[in-house]
């Protein structure tokens, strides 16, 4: 009872006692917390580093069965750095030896993140609905200067817009909006607002806030 009390009431407790345990959260000061909704896979030396708090298939709409589910793949590894909410729907896997690292914000319901390699993401970031946010091709194709998977950065204040998607090998500037629906397959400069596909920029020198 005292554990629902702190950390809310909608909570898996047997799986948090399990992602909380130090065999999970490797050297962690934060709490990992999952909620009804949550399934969560960690294949063997996979872990969770959380140094704030980072909450997993959390409701925005109480009538949701959504689940939300996690596959970390053999020595996989998430980092969050800050206070991150995951909602319910999403769909995040971790490839083999791979990264993803959080810092503050929110992914909405059923963003789909597939890290083969690397992604990383800032502070005060804001994840749409249905937005995909991928590393890799996931297939090669045959040609010499074809490269599969490439790092994808998402600098601090970005905010992008429902059903976009965030291809390999970008980085998206820090303030910058991405417009619902637009395909990111080149970098975005600082404080842009973009838009469409491929994306182009729509305006500079932007500021947004809530």
């Amino acid at each position: 009872m005292g554990i629902k009390r702190n950390i809310g009431k909608d909570i898996d407790i047997l799986e948090y006692i399990k992602l909380n345990t130090k065999q999970v959260k490797k050297n962690s000061i934060g709490m990992i917390i999952p909620h009804k909704y949550a399934r969560i896979v960690l294949e063997k030396d996979s872990y969770i580093m959380c140094k704030n708090r980072l909450d997993i298939g959390k409701k925005r709409n109480v009538k949701t069965h959504q689940e939300t589910c996690i596959t970390m793949k053999r020595s996989a590894r998430i980092i969050c750095n800050g206070r991150m909410e995951i909602y319910t729907g999403c769909d995040i896997w971790i490839g083999e030896g791979a990264t993803l690292k959080l810092g503050t914000g929110y992914f909405n319901n059923g963003v789909q993140v597939v890290c083969f390699k690397s992604i990383r993401m800032g502070n005060n970031v804001i994840v749409g609905p249905n937005v995909v946010i991928r590393d890799s091709d996931a297939h090669h194709l045959d040609y010499s200067e074809h490269k599969m998977t490439k790092r994808v950065v998402i600098e601090d204040d970005v905010w992008i817009g429902c059903g976009a998607m965030i291809l390999k090998g970008v980085t998206i500037g820090k303030g910058s909006v991405v417009s619902a629906g637009a395909v990111v397959t080149k970098d975005v400069p600082p404080h842009s607002l973009v838009g469409g596909i491929p994306v182009k920029v729509i305006r500079e020198n932007i500021k947004w806030g809530d």
